[in-house]
């Protein structure tokens, strides 16, 4: 089942695509910021409404328990958490005061 629905996002070869470097993202970052007026908090909303929906679509969970970290890739854990807000008890954050504190608090205002 998890496959038959898998199946309908592109696959493409690891192989296949230009792969960059840290210098480069940064350049790409810039880009969508400055040029293009993308916030990088839309892109981090982007990024966890499709990770949400890859979730629900992939596996249809009853509950769904996040866990996510003040590392580099905790924010696609608390982006994607609000969408899953009616498949969750109760939500909420344990991590230490700071920056990712303040990031939970602003996504769990909506």
């Amino acid at each position: 089942m998890v496959d038959d629905i898998l199946s309908s996002y592109a696959k493409v070869r690891a192989d296949g695509l230009a792969w960059i470097d840290e210098q480069q993202m940064i350049e790409v970052d810039r880009i969508m910021i400055e040029d293009l007026r993308i916030e990088l908090l839309q892109m981090m909303e982007n990024a966890g409404r499709n990770l949400a929906r890859l979730v629900l679509d992939g596996w249809s969970p009853r509950r769904v328990a996040v866990a996510a970290g003040s590392g580099g890739n905790g924010g696609g854990g608390m982006v994607a958490a609000p969408w899953w807000f009616p498949l969750t008890r109760r939500a909420g954050s344990t991590s230490r005061p700071g920056r990712t504190r303040g990031q939970w608090s602003w996504l769990t205002r909506r």
